[in-house]
């Protein structure tokens, strides 16, 4: 799964960059350009985007087969899920049943959720100060995830902001607070990269935030994961994968 991550990352990488992977005819061009998740405007020529890692979240679907083997049989690179329903229910079920955690003597799974809070404290872009700011982006409370982006947010000690929570003012990422505009230096992403930015994605999204591509371009806002990472979870990539 760490190889196949760093593959991805690699792979998301050159197709918004030089694109040599199409150009040695690795797979075709149409399963890119006829992904309606590999968003174009997000595709740089000359110098590459500024920020370390294309995807900061990534996680995969995974099933036993009848010999014992584990394959994976879908990749999450958008906005990978299901990890703070994890916590919830290992949460609840401890208040349930104690004794069965007690007897089969259960790991915490506290530990994942400190390394992945570091992890993501740990992305600011440029420009940001000693003590970066870190916010969750949800769309809302009308999401099916909303929940999870809640508990996320408190669990990992993230500001949960919406598109209209923020605006992009000289070069910078700004939350909207009652006692004025505060720098955004990391987003962990909970919406689809196409609703992100109404100017050069979706004019008709009400969710995201005008100008937020342009940040991911310049680097002056770390994204996990970055706008466009969608691109690779298309299952019509897996024959040319291992």
């Amino acid at each position: 799964i760490q190889q196949r991550a760093r593959v991805l990352d690699h792979l998301l990488a050159d197709l918004y960059g030089p694109q040599d992977t199409l150009k040695r005819g690795l797979f075709p061009p149409y399963l890119v350009y006829g992904n309606p998740n590999y968003l174009r405007p997000l595709r740089h020529v000359g110098e590459p985007v500024k920020q370390r890692r294309q995807l900061s979240v990534y996680a995969v679907d995974l099933v036993r087969r009848p010999d014992g083997q584990w394959t994976i049989v879908a990749d999450r690179t958008q906005v990978p899920t299901g990890a703070g329903y994890a916590l919830a229910n290992r949460r609840v079920l401890a208040r349930a049943m104690p004794e069965v955690f007690t007897n089969q003597a259960v790991r915490s799974c506290r530990e994942f959720f400190e390394h992945w809070g570091q992890a993501i404290h740990a992305l600011p872009g440029e420009g940001a100060g000693p003590n970066p700011r870190v916010a969750l982006l949800t769309p809302g409370p009308f999401a099916p995830g909303y929940f999870e982006h809640v508990y996320l947010a408190r669990e990992m000690d993230l500001t949960l902001v919406e598109g209209p929570d923020l605006t992009v003012r000289d070069d910078q990422v700004l939350l909207k607070e009652l006692g004025g505009l505060q720098r955004i230096d990391v987003l962990l992403r909970r919406l689809d990269g196409d609703y992100a930015d109404p100017l050069e994605l979706r004019p008709d999204s009400l969710l995201g935030v005008t100008g937020l591509a342009q940040m991911q371009r310049t680097g002056q806002v770390a994204m996990a994961n970055t706008l466009g990472s969608g691109a690779v979870e298309t299952p019509a990539l897996f024959p040319f994968l291992p």
